[in-house]
């Protein structure tokens, strides 16, 4: 079996608090303080991992959390548009199938070239909308809380268009709710929050409404200095998919677990065209009895970079507390029963395609 760990990691980078200006091209701060934004210098490290002792491999969760956050080199903060964003809305109204939704759509994707799309994107407004509507209905009939402040609190929010068309629709139809709604965006790129300033505050007309926290959602400094008892609807959308994550791998519950540890290929496969691929290598294998220091440095010395890979994963000892914790307070193990479940369901399922086959006449 090969669960997956989902862990919190630390964030890469300290964090400086200071006062921005619009006039210098950066997004002042719109809830009465300075928002949190990434410092520079010194404080950007090439790489980051838990590890104190690893220099030339990262545990799994920390290679995602690199990939994906880093304040220079990760996804999310690169020079180019990761988030697509569409001028004009879809007029879904002018569709007249499911496939011509497609071809739109497949349009739209080679025009942003490396861009992607959310949900929020293809169908803004009425995707903000609608959760807005759901929000103020549901906390009135459901939770009995009409009247009281409307709290919303979104991790990650792209491009800023969901939460503009949900400050619309609130500013539009309850005019009564909206004085009294606070819509603050937890973000960790520096970019995408300069883009949500101008999508909600700029082009929206949301100033009084809308606030940023620029940081890690994992650190409690990002949501405020204490907390607030007030009822909050917390809105991640993308999100799960982009959290940093642990693999684990056993091959049996008689054997002892593993960790994932990706590593960079040495310059011979990679001038050889070696694709970055996946080494689960077994538990008695020579990799495993070698120290880091000589196993790691000697790919140190040969050239390759963990920075621009490729890249590979292999297996080592478990080591890390952070998964250890994880396990032991996660992890079920697959009891007798549940396997012999299993089996006989996978039997069932055999027997049952066979009868379905049709004959075939002589």
């Amino acid at each position: 079996c090969t669960p997956a760990v989902t862990q919190v990691v630390p964030c890469m980078t300290r964090r400086k608090q200071f006062a921005t200006d619009a006039q210098d091209g950066s997004a002042p701060s719109t809830s009465g303080r300075s928002w949190e934004q990434a410092s520079t210098g010194a404080d950007q490290k090439p790489l980051y991992s838990a590890h104190p002792l690893l220099e030339d491999r990262l545990l799994l969760r920390d290679f995602i959390q690199n990939s994906l956050y880093h304040p220079t080199k990760g996804y999310f903060n690169r020079p180019q548009s990761v988030v697509g964003h569409l001028q004009t809305p879809i007029d879904h109204w002018k569709l007249y199938c499911a496939e011509e939704w497609r071809m739109l759509i497949n349009k739209k994707y080679k025009e942003l070239e490396n861009s992607f799309l959310t949900p929020a994107e293809l169908f803004s407004p009425w995707y903000g909308y609608i959760l807005a509507r759901h929000m103020l209905e549901h906390r009135k009939h459901t939770l009995g809380k009409e009247g009281l402040p409307l709290r919303i609190i979104e991790v990650g929010g792209g491009n800023g268009t969901l939460a503009r068309d949900m400050l619309d629709w609130i500013r539009d139809n309850r005019p009564d709710v909206y004085p009294d709604t606070t819509y603050t965006c937890l973000e960790i790129s520096s970019k995408l929050a300069a883009q949500q300033y101008d999508a909600v505050v700029v082009k929206g007309g949301h100033g009084g409404r809308f606030h940023l926290s620029r940081g890690n959602a994992w650190h409690p400094s990002t949501w405020g200095n204490g907390p607030v008892w007030d009822h909050t609807y917390v809105l991640m959308m993308e999100v799960l998919d982009n959290l940093p994550h642990d693999r684990v791998y056993r091959r049996s519950e008689k054997h002892p677990w593993h960790q994932t540890y990706v590593v960079a290929l040495p310059d011979k496969a990679a001038q050889q065209g070696a694709p970055s691929e996946r080494l689960f290598s077994p538990p008695h294998s020579s990799a495993m009895d070698v120290s880091p220091s000589r196993a790691f440095k000697s790919r140190s010395r040969q050239g390759c970079s963990m920075e621009a890979g490729p890249w590979r994963e292999e297996l080592g000892p478990l080591e890390d507390p952070l998964i250890k914790r994880a396990l032991a307070s996660s992890y079920v193990p697959t009891t007798l029963e549940e396997r012999l479940d299993r089996r006989l369901n996978r039997l069932l399922d055999f027997l049952l395609a066979r009868e379905s086959e049709p004959e075939v006449a002589e």
